[in-house]
C-alpha cells in the first residue's frame, strides 16, 4: 500500500514538474511574459476583479461565462491583483490534473511505466504547442481535466460494467463544475451518459441505473447550488439567467438554418480545425482508426471500443454547434490519447526505457515547446510595447483622480488591469454580439460616451490607419495612438481623455 502511494506521489510530481515547465513557456499568464494582452483573460480577470470588489455578476458587470470561471479568477486576483501570477498557478495546477489523469488512462492500455512516462511527456509536446491553446486561460483550459477524469472512469465503465458510487458523484460534480464554467462544453457528459446508459442496459439491472443516475444527479447538484445560493443572496439570480442562459441561447448563437446545414458546419468546421492543427491531426486520426481495428493483446471488445467513441462524438457537436474561435478546439485535447497509444504500438518498440533515456526526453522536452510555440516570440518585447503600458502611464501623468476609464468597441483589452481601475459602467466592452441580433451592447456604450461617463476612452482599430475621429466623441480629445501587433494582427490603439480636464 505505501508503495502505490509513494509511486502516486511521484506521478503527481513529475505532471507538476511539467505543468509548470511547459506552461511557464507557453502561457502567457507566465512570468516570463511582460503582458497578457488576450482578451478573453482580460475579460474573466476583470470579473475576478469586480467579485473581490464586492461586484456581482450579470448584475454590476456584463460577461458571458460561467461564474465557476469567474471564481477562479476571484481566486486568482486574491494571489495577486497586479499580475497574473494567480492565473498560473491555476493553469499549472489544472493542467497537472489533466497530465496526472491521462496518464492513468495510458496506464490501462500499457503496462510499462517508463513507455507511459515518455508518452506523458509527447502529450505536454504535442497539447501545449496546439494553436487552440491559444495565449493560456481559456475556459477549454480549465474544463480539460473534467472530462479527462470521466473518460478515465468510462473506461473503467466499459470494462467492468459498473463504477462506484464514488466515481459517478465525482463524474456529476464535475459535469456541474463545467455547467458553470461553459455549459457548451457538456458535450462529453452527453456522451458520458449515453455511454452509461447503454452500458447498464446492457447489463438488464434498471435498479443499477436509476442509482447511477441519482448519484450523478447529486455531485452536479452540490456543483451548481453554492451559485444558485449566492446569485439570490445577491439578488442577483435573474441577471444570471438571462445573461448566461437567455442571452447566449437566443443571441450569441449563430443560426444556421435547418439539421442539415447545422450538420455541415460542425463536420466542415472540424476538419477546417484539423487542417490548423497538423501534428495533431497526423497522430490522432490515425489513432482513432488504429484503436477501432486493433484487436491483438487489446482487453477492450470492439462494441465496448463504440461506446467511448460516443463521447468525441457529442463533444465535437456541442463544441461546434454554435459560433466557432480558434481556442474552442483544445477541449479536445484529451483525444490526443488516442494518438498516443498509436505512436506507442508503431513507435515504442522496446519493451522498456531506461532512466537516462527519460531524462534525455525530459531535457529536450521543454527546448521543442518553446520552439513549436507561437506565442514564445511575445516573450522578447519590452513592456513599453503594449498600449496597455503606455496608456496607464499616461493615464497616470494626467492627474485625474480616481480615473474612469470605457473600453469602447471591442472587448477588454486589459487596460482596467493595467490602470487598476475597476469599470464604472455595466458594458465594459463590447462583447462578441452581432448587432443586428443584440444592438444593447453597443447602444448602451453610445450613451457612456454621449454623457461623459468616463474620463477615458480607449477604442481599437483592426489593419486600419486612424485618420479621424466619429462625432460621438466630440467631448473627447485624442492624448495618445499606439500601435502594436495583437493576437496576431495589426492594431491601432487610441486613448481619449475628456476636455473638462485639459482645459
Amino acid at each position: 500500500m505505501l508503495a502505490k502511494y509513494c509511486k502516486q506521489i511521484k506521478d503527481i510530481l513529475l505532471c507538476l514538474l511539467l505543468a509548470f515547465g511547459g506552461l511557464l513557456i507557453v502561457s502567457k499568464c507566465s512570468l516570463l511574459y511582460p503582458l497578457q494582452d488576450w482578451v478573453d483573460t482580460n475579460c474573466f480577470f476583470t470579473m475576478g476583479r469586480g467579485m473581490f470588489h464586492g461586484l456581482v455578476p450579470y448584475q454590476d458587470l456584463f460577461e458571458q461565462k460561467g461564474p465557476l470561471l469567474y471564481f477562479y479568477h476571484l481566486i486568482a486576483v486574491a494571489i495577486s491583483e497586479t499580475s497574473f501570477l494567480g492565473v498560473f498557478i491555476l493553469e499549472v495546477l489544472s493542467y497537472t490534473l489533466f497530465l496526472y489523469y491521462l496518464k492513468k488512462i495510458l496506464a490501462y492500455f500499457i503496462t510499462d511505466h517508463s513507455k507511459c512516462v515518455i508518452l506523458t511527456m509527447l502529450a505536454v509536446l504535442f497539447t501545449l504547442t496546439m494553436r487552440s491553446f491559444h495565449f493560456g486561460d481559456s475556459a477549454e483550459e480549465f474544463c480539460l481535466p473534467f472530462i479527462t477524469i470521466q473518460f478515465y472512469h468510462l473506461i473503467k465503465l466499459v470494462k467492468t460494467k459498473k463504477l462506484r458510487k464514488k466515481e459517478l458523484f465525482v463524474d456529476g460534480f464535475l459535469a456541474g463544475c463545467t455547467f458553470m464554467i461553459k455549459y457548451t462544453l457538456l458535450g462529453f457528459f452527453i456522451g458520458y451518459g449515453i455511454t452509461l446508459t447503454i452500458t447498464y442496459f446492457m447489463k438488464k439491472e434498471k435498479k443499477e441505473i436509476l442509482s447511477a443516475y441519482l448519484y450523478l444527479f447529486l455531485g452536479g447538484i452540490l456543483a451548481i447550488c453554492p451559485w444558485l445560493i449566492y446569485f439570490i443572496i445577491t439578488k442577483g439570480l435573474k441577471d444570471f439567467i438571462h445573461v448566461y442562459f437567455v442571452l447566449n441561447i437566443t443571441k450569441y448563437s449563430s443560426p444556421f438554418g435547418g439539421l442539415f446545414k447545422k450538420i455541415y458546419h460542425i463536420i466542415s468546421t472540424c476538419f477546417y480545425n484539423l487542417t490548423k492543427h497538423p501534428l495533431y491531426a497526423l497522430i490522432t486520426l490515425p489513432g482513432i482508426i488504429n484503436f477501432f481495428i486493433k484487436r491483438k493483446s487489446d482487453f477492450l471488445k470492439l462494441d465496448e471500443k463504440c461506446l467511448l467513441f460516443i463521447p468525441l462524438l457529442t463533444t465535437i457537436t456541442f463544441v461546434y454547434i454554435g459560433k466557432s474561435f480558434k481556442y474552442y478546439f483544445f477541449i479536445l485535447a484529451l483525444f490526443i490519447v488516442f494518438g498516443l497509444l498509436f505512436l506507442n504500438q508503431y513507435l515504442l518498440k522496446k519493451k522498456s526505457y531506461s532512466k537516462l533515456v527519460i531524462i534525455t526526453c525530459f531535457i529536450s522536452l521543454f527546448p521543442l515547446i518553446f520552439l513549436l510555440s507561437k506565442n514564445t516570440k511575445d516573450m522578447f518585447y519590452p513592456k513599453d510595447y503594449y498600449a496597455q503600458v503606455v496608456f496607464a502611464n499616461k493615464i497616470k501623468e494626467s492627474g485625474v483622480d480616481n480615473p474612469t476609464l470605457l473600453n469602447y468597441g471591442f472587448l477588454d483589452g486589459g487596460f482596467y488591469f493595467t490602470t487598476n481601475t475597476l469599470p464604472n459602467t455595466y458594458y465594459f466592452q463590447q462583447n462578441n454580439f452581432d448587432y443586428e441580433i443584440f444592438p444593447d451592447n453597443k447602444d448602451a456604450q453610445d450613451n457612456y460616451v454621449k454623457s461623459s461617463r468616463c474620463d477615458f476612452i480607449i477604442l481599437r482599430l483592426k489593419d486600419e490607419t486612424f485618420t479621424y475621429l466619429d462625432p460621438l466623441f466630440k467631448n473627447y480629445q485624442v492624448i495618445a495612438i499606439h500601435e502594436q501587433k495583437t493576437e496576431n494582427f495589426q492594431a491601432t490603439y487610441i486613448l481619449l481623455e475628456h476636455k473638462k480636464h485639459l482645459s
